[in-house]
């Protein structure tokens, strides 16, 4: 905790020494540039902010852009996010990421990655649905066992569903339900890490591929989402 406290304070420091694009630049911390209110770890922020490992963000009715090296990641509007050098984790909302690094993304049980080092792709979790578009280039899929190429303009759609823990999963239900509550509780008071077994996902077998512009001539709010982030974002300065 004392660590993560000095690493903030020496990041600010930095902020306020050198260029906020710089500094993102030239370092393993993020810079959020909120798009009206954002909450940081809880804390309402209206200006930009370096952000470090394992913070925690939220939008309200607008979004958000957090620029680090080699990568812009742009949060749609009710949108949470779990900050990592390695890849953000989606919680809930959209997020957008633009990357010449090859850098992913974590959302439920899956781990998202371009296919090759430059890729704009963007993953949108509802809480019922999961969606995720390759915008630019093709990006692979895994949930640790199996992988899921979805080639550029084509998007991974899939329910949300109860992942299972073994044969003898409905014996212990009560119990399990139990744990998981416990489990997601902590979860979000962490803001952080990998989602219990036990928990709701994706069974990539049962997921669908279909086009971009077969998902915004059904219309809806994901393909809002989609055609909204079309156009690669900018920050705010």
């Amino acid at each position: 905790m004392r660590s993560r406290i000095a690493q903030r304070a020496i990041s600010c420091v930095l902020v306020a020494v050198f260029p906020l694009a710089t500094f993102a630049a030239d370092s393993g911390v993020a810079v959020v540039y909120p798009d009206r209110m954002l909450t940081l770890n809880g804390v309402s922020l209206e200006r930009s902010q370096a952000v470090v490992e394992g913070d925690s963000l939220s939008t309200a009715a607008r979004g958000a852009t957090l620029a680090l090296s080699g990568a812009t990641l742009q949060m749609g509007a009710n949108s949470q996010i779990v900050f990592h050098a390695a890849g953000a984790r989606v919680m809930t909302g959209s997020l957008s990421i633009t990357t010449s690094r090859g850098l992913g993304a974590e959302v439920v049980n899956l781990r998202v990655e371009p296919a090759t080092s430059s890729a704009r792709y963007m993953i949108t979790e509802d809480g019922s649905k999961l969606v995720i578009a390759a915008m630019e280039g093709a990006v692979r899929v895994s949930d640790g066992k199996e992988t899921v190429i979805v080639d550029q303009d084509k998007a991974l759609i899939s329910r949300l569903e109860p992942l299972s823990i073994g044969a003898d999963a409905s014996a212990s239900a009560g119990e399990s339900n139990q744990a998981n509550s416990n489990q997601n509780n902590d979860r979000k008071k962490k803001g952080a890490g990998a989602i219990p077994a036990a928990g709701v996902g994706v069974t990539l077998s049962k997921s669908t591929l279909i086009t971009i512009a077969a998902i915004a001539a059904a219309g809806g709010a994901i393909a809002a989402i989609l055609l909204t982030n079309r156009a690669p974002a900018s920050p705010t300065h």
